[in-house]
């Protein structure tokens, strides 16, 4: 019945150092990714990008592609495994908190068994693992339903997120009260709706920069600022740096990929 449900594949663990970044990959198994401390991004099939802090975790579905920026050092663990024919729940890709250290706790005790290689230990790491899906499933698993019953909303504020769209009209369209959409979109990607559509603005803002020659003006009009002044201010506290100097940063970075002047220095594909 264990092997029915999930099967482990591997547990790696990488230290990360500053300004660190892990190309696009993907795997033909889930991979749940841990960051035990440091800071940083990662994108999902070059879309929705979430920032990690400390223990929280990154789950990819198969064949995902995600990258990694390591704002701070970082230690990650980074777990595979697949789920077998007869497991109930199928995780969604997403950012993660590990509030309760739960998760923590059984990659702990996953390594431990890997690193030791007692009798068995093969039947132990699936136990371990199949234990950390549920744990994630029972925390989680509400994130994820109200997730899908917004599909629409995110459709929706994918195509239209540099336009001017009001909460109300998010919460017609949704057909909940205006506290309870609230509530459940929080739930489902941990921010706000307004803060859902700054990000996507943002991540537009920066394919723009990298990818386009264009006038600071008419990137912040394509991207639902007001002016250049607003986005240059919105872009600075966001990324932490002006979008001039992100557009110089990546065209170092393309210039030299194997140093990167000092800012990234390119890792290998994570496993």
């Amino acid at each position: 019945m264990l092997m029915a449900l999930v099967s482990f594949e591997y547990l790696s663990h990488f230290y990360h150092t500053k300004r660190k970044f892990v190309q696009s990959h993907n795997h033909s198994c889930y991979e749940l990714v841990y960051y035990l401390d440091g800071t940083g991004e990662t994108a999902i099939n070059g879309k929705l990008i979430h920032r990690y802090r400390p223990l929280t975790y990154a789950l990819y579905k198969p064949y995902d592609f995600h990258t990694e920026t390591h704002e701070t050092a970082s230690s990650v663990y980074c777990l595979g495994f697949y789920l077998g024919p007869e497991c109930p729940f199928e995780p969604e890709s997403g950012l993660y908190e590990d509030a309760d250290h739960t998760v923590w706790g059984l990659i702990e005790k996953l390594s431990e068994e890997i690193a030791q290689k007692r009798d068995h230990y093969n039947i132990a790491a699936e136990l371990y693992t199949g234990e950390l899906l549920l744990n994630h499933q029972r925390n989680f698993g509400e994130k994820q339903r109200n997730f899908s019953s917004l599909n629409y909303i995110f459709r929706f504020l994918d195509e239209n997120f540099a336009q001017d769209i009001s909460l109300q009209t998010l919460v017609d369209m949704s057909g909940y009260s205006y506290d309870y959409f609230r509530h459940i979109f929080r739930e489902a990607v941990g921010i706000s709706p307004k803060n859902y559509i700054l990000e996507k603005r943002i991540t537009y803002a920066r394919k723009l920069l990298i990818e386009k020659k264009l006038p600071m003006s008419e990137i912040a009009q394509l991207c639902g600022f007001s002016s250049a002044s607003q986005f240059n201010v919105i872009f600075k506290k966001r990324m932490g740096i002006s979008p001039l100097q992100y557009k110089k940063l990546y065209k170092n970075y393309q210039e030299n990929v194997a140093n990167l002047a000092g800012d990234f220095e390119v890792a290998p594909e994570e496993m």
